[in-house]
């Protein structure tokens, strides 16, 4: 599995991973034209298959930043980094408890498992 960048620049945008543990991460993010300009951002970094697209390219198995569609559910904004730790507390949280068998009704990749199928 190719793992997530720890840095990386989208549109305006600088990231850099701060904190990570398991899935969850801490990101600083920096405005490109004004460096002092900084947000903290925290995700739950999820695993996307491998992709065959129609040109017959093919996208390895990867881990990936949340979208639009899931921000406020795994992904936030966050004006300091004490400030994102609270979120980041909270998705670990989550991750235990999906550990210890509970679903995850916010989690778009979530699939239930079929009755006599194991973890």
């Amino acid at each position: 599995m190719q793992p997530i960048d720890t840095a990386f620049e989208e549109g305006r945008f600088r990231y850099t991973q701060l904190e990570r543990r398991g899935d969850i991460a801490i990101y600083e993010q920096q405005h490109k034209e004004n460096p002092a300009i900084i947000r903290y951002e925290v995700v739950r970094i999820r695993v996307s298959p491998p992709t065959t697209w129609p040109n017959g390219n093919v996208s390895p198995e990867r881990e990936v930043y949340p979208g639009a569609s899931v921000w406020g559910r795994l992904g936030f904004t966050c004006f300091t980094l004490e400030e994102a730790r609270a979120p980041a507390a909270r998705l670990q949280a989550q991750a235990v408890t999906l550990e210890q068998g509970e679903e995850d009704a916010g989690d778009p990749t979530y699939t239930p498992k079929l009755d006599g199928e194991h973890a």
